[in-house]
């Protein structure tokens, strides 16, 4: 069942998506699938990043966390998930597959961030309904997209989305002078 969240636009989305999250966690209404969408793909990884060190109670480096597990096209050199990243297929590739055969670290739970569903391939896609639809124990899954259209229905059926709405051009240009840049600079 999908369920929507529109965030409104503004300085205080990420409060806004941080207080929303540990709600969530307060009242254990977790979803066993996240997807933020919309907005530019840096911000909703940091946003799916913020989430994830919430859900762990990570006060330090989230990347070097022991329950977290990152699928990044960009690290990886691509430009989107394929396959192999999703049912281990190959020993050399990381897969989400060999991440979920052990249990958490910690008492806690897992957070596995995948950048750019958008941009994977459909067999990813089919490969990953299974598990967004029963992920194991206390394992939360946070996928980023800029463009719902490229999703299939089904992968879209599992996740409780949340719209990001990009930063309104009054807002971008207030924050651009802010950081020193002049109208002109930010025209450029």
């Amino acid at each position: 069942m999908t369920s929507t969240i529109r965030l409104r636009n503004g300085l205080t989305t990420n409060v806004m998506i941080e207080q929303r999250f540990a709600t969530e966690i307060e009242r254990n209404h977790l979803a066993d699938t996240y997807l933020f969408l919309g907005g530019p793909p840096s911000r909703l990884k940091e946003i799916a990043l913020q989430c994830a060190s919430q859900l762990l109670e990570c006060k330090g480096d989230i990347y070097n966390h022991a329950d977290c597990t990152i699928f990044d096209p960009a690290d990886f050199g691509i430009d989107g998930l394929r396959v192999e990243h999703v049912a281990q297929r190959n020993d050399k590739v990381q897969s989400l597959e060999k991440v979920l055969r052990y249990r958490a670290l910690g008492a806690g739970y897992r957070a596995i961030l995948m950048y750019d569903a958008d941009r994977m391939t459909i067999d990813a896609m089919g490969a990953l309904l299974k598990t967004t639809e029963e992920p194991p124990d206390k394992t939360i899954l946070f996928f980023t997209a800029t463009d719902l259209s490229a999703l299939t229905p089904a992968f879209i059926s599992r996740c409780r989305i949340w719209r990001i709405a990009e930063t309104p051009a009054d807002e971008a240009l207030r924050l651009a002078a802010s950081a020193g840049l002049s109208d002109e600079q930010y025209s450029r």
